[in-house]
């Protein structure tokens, strides 16, 4: 199975270690771009559909072997799996920015109306609207 751990450092030179906690959505994300069914993909790889749905939404961990075949299936390499990697992380980074950024939104506008309290539906559409309201004031204030 795969396992990452960040950055390792050995003998002064720091070296880039992949987190493969994410390698089924980067499976999934590789088989999108390439308009790829699950049934087929398996197909060529040798597994069952059920079992790349299973690694495709996290709820087991492809074995290197399997990994490979499919990525084989998919035509790509272990580039294309890196970025894919890469991109999921970063696409996580920005929802967390942006959960966060609701989450002190809310607790302003608590803080500033007095006795409103936002339940969770409010929550989330205020922090849906939070980037574009953040992009006007920086339109507006140019």
């Amino acid at each position: 199975m795969f396992y990452g751990c960040g950055r390792v450092e050995r003998s002064g030179m720091i070296h880039s270690v992949i987190d493969f906690r994410n390698i089924g959505k980067a499976l999934r994300m590789l088989r999108i771009q390439r308009v790829k069914k699950q049934r087929e993909i398996a197909a060529a790889a040798g597994i069952t559909p059920a079992m790349l749905s299973a690694y495709e939404t996290g709820k087991h961990r492809p074995s290197l072997d399997t990994a490979e075949r499919v990525l084989q299936a998919l035509k790509c390499d272990v580039v294309d799996l890196t970025h894919a990697l890469q991109e999921i992380k970063r696409q996580e980074a920005q929802e967390q920015e942006a959960n966060s950024g609701a989450a002190a939104l809310s607790s302003f506008v608590e803080g500033n109306i007095g006795s409103v309290r936002l339940d969770l539906e409010e929550r989330e559409i205020l922090g849906s609207l939070l980037p574009g309201v953040l992009n006007l004031i920086r339109y507006l204030k140019r």
